[in-house]
């Protein structure tokens, strides 16, 4: 059976760093903070990482730089029964994901994303088949997401918080501020000329006595 992972501090001033591998910034039964203050990073992660967290707390925040954030399912601001953030102040930044990612809150979680300024291109798509069969689409789950486990517990909450820049949005089934049985979902961008490409159940939408809601304050923006 698996262990709780140990409580961790990471604190990086400088230099163009590479991240590789789960654990940092993960919380599973314990809390686990990593901060980067400069430098143009690479954040590669397999399951949970990237501010992940079960039964637990995990943050990342980035403070400066053009940074690539990878990751496979669940992170970049995702938790299950816990809180898992991540934070980036500055920079032309990409997050890519496969599931469960970038603002997800499941059951009894808080998924956090906010990025502050730049211009950012956030995916969650192209990986995991849609299951409603629907030839090349994906699934999503992504970007502003709270999901409960239908029948079995409610949703958390998800948030995605864009503060400026000229941003793209790609994500697959279920994205882009939803909420699912019970949970509640935003997407929030204050400001930018943006774009957003999504399929079933995108951009504000909700199921299952959920709320999902998408926020663009201004800008000349594509849906």
């Amino acid at each position: 059976h698996s262990h709780p992972t140990p409580t961790t501090l990471i604190i990086d001033y400088n230099g163009d760093d590479r991240y590789i591998g789960g654990g940092y910034a993960t919380g599973i039964g314990s809390i686990s903070l990593l901060v980067d203050l400069a430098g143009n990073d690479l954040y590669q992660g397999s399951t949970m990482a990237q501010g992940a967290a079960f039964c637990g707390i995990g943050i990342l925040w980035d403070h400066k730089g053009d940074d690539l954030y990878l990751n496979g399912q669940v992170g970049q601001g995702a938790a299950f029964f816990g809180a898992g953030i991540l934070v980036d102040d500055k920079g032309n930044d990409l997050y890519s994901a496969e599931l469960f990612a970038q603002g997800f809150g499941g059951m009894r979680g808080l998924g956090v994303l906010i990025d502050r300024s730049g211009n950012d291109r956030y995916l969650v798509d192209g990986k995991v088949p849609s299951s409603y069969g629907t030839a090349d689409t994906y699934a999503g789950w992504g970007q502003g997401v709270g999901c409960g486990f239908r029948g079995f517990g409610s949703g958390g909450i998800g948030l995605l918080l864009d503060h400026r820049g000229t941003d793209y949005y790609q994500g697959g089934d279920f994205a882009q501020g939803i909420g699912y049985f019970f949970g509640l979902g935003i997407l929030s961008d204050l400001q930018g000329d943006d774009q957003y490409r999504g399929s079933r159940y995108a951009q504000g939408a909700a199921a299952h006595q959920a709320a999902g809601v998408l926020l663009e304050d201004s800008g000349n923006d594509r849906y």
